[in-house]
């Protein structure tokens, strides 16, 4: 019940017809992301956290959900760029190479890949040249569609 409707009834009215039995609450054992989701499809500023016998616990603030709102989307930065969230600037190089390692090695072997199709049309480039200026412009819209499209997954998981 929100303070003015307590503030502006007669003051001899009994507190069961002032509140309301149909809360939106979540239990203890919720996900932080659907706590989330629901705080923000319905324009909550908090929202009540209950036990399994619908005993008040806590209560989570937009604050809170602010906070993991944003750590949830560093946390799918970071997996965007094949980073996992304990990499960070200060991880050892060691380690850092060590993680990412797997992934250069594919990156390497997909360059190779581009260079022996580039091979087969060796001939074609050298009689017209032209052709050859096209090559980054087609290799560099790959990589931005692929960017785009991993970019857009957060985005469509987040509704």
């Amino acid at each position: 019940m929100s303070l003015r409707r307590l503030l502006l009834v007669a003051p001899d009215t009994p507190l069961k017809r002032l509140m309301a039995t149909d809360l939106i609450s979540v239990r203890v054992e919720t996900d932080q992301e659907d706590v989330a989701r629901q705080v923000a499809s319905y324009n909550l500023l908090a929202i009540p956290v209950v036990d399994e016998e619908n005993k008040l616990v806590g209560v989570i603030t937009v604050d809170d959900v602010i906070d993991v709102i944003k750590d949830e989307a560093t946390e799918d930065i970071y997996r965007l760029a094949g980073v996992s969230s304990d990499d960070h600037i200060f991880t050892p190089a060691r380690e850092s190479l060590r993680k990412r390692l797997p992934w250069l090695w594919v990156n390497l072997g997909t360059a190779f890949l581009a260079a022996s199709v580039v091979k087969l049309f060796e001939g074609a480039i050298g009689k017209v040249t032209a052709l050859a200026v096209f090559m980054p412009v087609v290799a560099g819209m790959g990589a931005t569609r692929h960017s785009d499209a991993d970019g857009d997954r957060p985005r469509d998981r987040a509704g």
